[in-house]
């Protein structure tokens, strides 16, 4: 069957490196990276991301996060969480061309309330969409639906590099800020109103069940997302280890 969720790791099945044995430290870690995706930064900042069971769905998991640096965004400053779409796996949306197709984004967040950026970049990092969600009580696990309209123009790669990045803004200054609602050039992360997790050394939250599908119309969570074995497969494509699967990176033996 044709895989529907663009995302191979939606379930967080996968944390190779760390195994969810600690956590990435955003802003110390050149680039905190869990397999599929990635958080990163730019500026004082700083927060972490570690891969956590999912208290909702046993065998599944998630990214729970924490404010450890307190900051407010100024300029183009930028605090992020992404995944990342191979361009082979892109290449069916058409993105780039007169027959583009929208996409979906869907998810489960444990946020303080607010308003949260949610954007797509293409691989070249050179178009932008941006859009928001609302956590609408801190803290609740609340879920999310937000459709992308088709892009029909910018480079899509179609290739073996990463074709599209569908990111979660934590904290965003003005420069790096966009009134959104339309493709732009460049690389743009949130709207006016977006909220600062970085405000405060006691936010945390969690965000979890995370799919990108074709179409205007949100996708069921299926089985999927849990398969192990198709997981690991899709992600010893771009990274191998020699340890065994639940082992971190540098455990002595």
């Amino acid at each position: 069957p044709i895989r529907m969720n663009l995302l191979y790791n939606g379930a967080r099945l996968l944390d190779q490196n760390k195994e969810g044995s600690v956590a990435y430290v955003v802003n110390v870690d050149p680039l905190a990276t869990i397999d599929g995706g990635a958080a990163g930064s730019i500026g004082n900042g700083v927060f972490t991301v570690q891969r956590t069971p999912d208290p909702d769905f046993p065998g599944q998991y998630g990214l729970s996060i924490a404010c450890t640096t307190t900051t407010t965004p100024t300029g183009s400053n930028v605090y992020v969480m992404f995944d990342c779409v191979e361009g082979y796996d892109l290449a069916p949306v058409k993105m780039g061309l007169s027959d583009a197709e929208e996409l979906t984004a869907s998810f489960d967040t444990r946020l303080p309330a607010g308003q949260w950026g949610l954007w797509i970049q293409n691989g070249a990092i050179d178009r932008s969409y941006v859009a928001s969600f609302t956590q609408q009580v801190s803290g609740a696990r609340e879920h999310h639906a937000v459709t992308f309209p088709a892009d029909t123009a910018g480079t899509w790669y179609r290739d073996d590099r990463v074709g599209l990045y569908l990111g979660l803004t934590l904290a965003c200054g003005p420069g790096a800020m966009t009134s959104g609602g339309a493709w732009e050039s460049g690389y743009l992360y949130a709207k006016s109103g977006q909220a600062n997790f970085l405000s405060s050394a006691s936010n945390t939250g969690f965000i979890g069940r995370i799919r990108l599908d074709r179409g205007s119309a949100e996708k069921a969570w299926t089985d999927e997302e849990a398969d192990f074995a198709r997981v690991l497969a899709k992600g010893q494509r771009y990274a191998r280890k020699s340890y065994p699967p639940g082992v971190p990176v540098g455990t002595a033996s």
